[in-house]
């Protein structure tokens, strides 16, 4: 019996820490960009950045959904304070983070816009479960 449950936790570790699901469905990667913009950086200049993180960027391959937006507020201690624009590109798997990372549209935007960015953060998860109750 403990033989049983100690494989069955293996499994359930195994299937968490990557991003295949039972049954071998393959979960979304979500990559999360939060970007600190120079406090000289233009109304246009910001739009523009906001309108080629849609073009260029959702032409990467593996690129499922992209969502772009300025914050919306930090009045709460919890609210991560230092970032104007938050990116959010839904990826196949996890190996799409590599060719995203590498590709030329990827590298052009940044050398476009790095010299309005103050610094910037990255998060990367793999999704376990949604709204819809999908595990």
């Amino acid at each position: 019996m403990k033989r049983i449950a100690f494989f069955h936790l293996l499994l359930v570790l195994m299937f968490a820490s990557s991003n295949y699901g039972f049954a071998g469905q393959v979960r979304p990667i979500h990559h999360i960009v939060l970007v600190q913009m120079k406090p000289d950086v233009s109304a246009q200049g910001q739009q523009k950045m906001l309108d080629d993180t849609l073009s260029m960027l959702s032409q990467i391959p593996g690129v499922q959904q992209i969502s772009v937006g300025k914050k919306v507020r930090e009045d709460r201690a919890q609210h991560i304070k230092n970032y104007q624009i938050a990116i959010h590109v839904q990826l196949e798997k996890e190996a799409d983070l590599d060719v995203y990372g590498a590709h030329p549209l990827h590298n052009n935007f940044i050398a476009k816009h790095k010299d309005k960015f103050v610094s910037y953060q990255v998060v990367d998860f793999v999704e376990l479960g949604n709204s819809s109750g999908e595990r």
